[in-house]
């Protein structure tokens, strides 16, 4: 258990009403940072009070304005690391306003509407949320519950190699934008609304429409008796998809109806730990099935990833792996009448089995390396492959993906008829 202390100063302007010294004005400043440094808060909360003739407090209006940071890791120069200048500010900026109700002859905020708008040092990550909370009293005055929501988007920017010269030229940066809605459930522990449930869906698409997602992440926090944060326990559940091309005539060209969506359903879950009173996710298990249009193909894997955290709480590394199966029907022709007829199509089936090494930039971690191996037959066992790809994945200075490197490696094999008699039947080994 560590303190994260904040510093307040703040100012009280006052009138005489009715002879008693009244607070008109109330204009706080609370500066505060982790015991690492590697979180900061700097934030002004102004407070204007009405009086009626008689001096007694009869409503009041507020707002907030600040900054709040994070420091993340950006790992420049590749050597799993945190060298000078490696860790870099992401800051937000906050602005809120606050409704108040006189209750008990005390304002007490009944609404706080706030909203933050950050973006990373490079300008390719952007997040602009707003946060509404309303808070509910008892007869006495004291906070007795609260509902919120979440509600804005975030985007971040990819690169769309156009000409296909791997070089990032003039309008190639596009945005990928996601629209954030959500829902906080409030508990009032030790007088404090402390957040115990956070439902967000996220719903985004790339600039062309080619591909779409629609994930809803849960949370669920924990707290000691003290209000504390303790614990945390999620999942994802959602659907992601891209468009596929689908040559049904087999004339090589996209025409109307050709471009399918192959629709991915998502099921996951997150183990989180509290670190610098965060919930930081620990350990990410995601499973990922999908199927196209047509259902003639198949894939279910899952996604393992361990995240690793210094001690004040930043992302420093993360390790990975890929586990599953994926699969497609082929057409084998049976009776040699070059006709697809009923059973001739046949799943073969691969199983997957991969790494993936990852890099912190900009506070994320990004595969750099992903290494798969493939192992597939037909149903009839008369065609094999054992394959292992090799992509290397490189990033600008904004964690932004510019380029790929790869290679392909293995044995593929099948069964021919090998008439070694000549009598034009398949015998016991030929």
């Amino acid at each position: 258990m560590i303190w994260q202390d904040t510093t307040i100063t703040g100012t009280n302007t006052y009138r005489v009403i009715q002879g008693q010294a009244q607070v008109i004005l109330s204009v706080t400043r609370n500066v505060s940072s982790t015991a690492g440094g590697t979180q900061r808060s700097d934030t002004t909360t102004t407070v204007n009070y009405t009086y009626d003739g008689n001096g007694v407090l009869s409503g009041a209006t507020g707002d907030v304005r600040g900054t709040s940071g994070s420091q993340v890791f950006n790992d420049a120069n590749r050597n799993n690391v945190v060298d000078a200048g490696e860790m870099i500010w992401q800051d937000t900026t906050i602005t809120g306003t606050n409704t108040y109700r006189v209750i008990q002859g005390q304002a007490q905020v009944i609404l706080s509407v706030t909203r933050n708008v950050s973006s990373t040092a490079g300008g390719t990550q952007r997040s602009d949320t707003t946060t509404t909370v309303n808070y509910t009293y008892d007869g006495n005055g004291v906070l007795s519950g609260a509902t919120g929501d979440v509600r804005g988007t975030s985007g971040s920017q990819v690169f769309n190699d156009a000409n296909r010269n791997n070089v990032v030229d003039a309008g190639e940066m596009i945005w990928q934008d996601t629209t954030i809605t959500g829902t906080n459930t409030y508990r009032v522990i030790q007088g404090q609304a402390q957040v115990i449930l956070s439902v967000t869906r996220n719903v985004s698409s790339t600039a062309g429409g080619t591909q779409r997602s629609d994930t809803t992440t849960t949370v669920n926090y924990t707290y000691d008796g003290n209000g504390v944060l303790s614990g945390a326990t999620g999942d994802v559940r959602g659907t992601s998809g891209s468009q596929v091309f689908n040559d049904a005539n087999r004339n090589n060209v996209v025409d109307a109806g050709e471009m399918i969506w192959q629709d991915t359903t998502i099921t996951g879950t997150n183990t989180y730990r509290v670190i610098q009173g965060q919930a930081q996710v620990i350990l990410s298990v995601t499973r990922n099935v999908s199927s196209t249009a047509g259902g003639t193909q198949r894939s279910d894997t899952t996604t393992t990833v361990n995240y690793t955290y210094d001690g004040n709480g930043v992302l420093s590394g993360a390790t990975g792996d890929v586990r599953g199966t994926s699969g497609s029907q082929v057409f084998n022709d049976a009776n040699r009448n070059n006709v697809v007829d009923a059973g001739e199509m046949i799943w073969q089936d691969t199983t997957i089995t991969g790494t993936n090494t990852y890099r912190v930039i900009q506070g994320q971690a990004q595969v750099i390396l992903s290494v798969t191996r493939n192992v597939s037959s037909t149903a009839g066992g008369t065609q094999r492959s054992d394959t292992t790809t090799t992509v290397n994945y490189t990033y600008d200075g904004n964690g932004v993906l510019s380029g790929a490197t790869g290679d392909v490696r293995g044995t593929s094999g099948s069964q021919v008829f090998n008439d070694a008699n000549r009598n034009n039947v398949v015998d016991a080994g030929r």
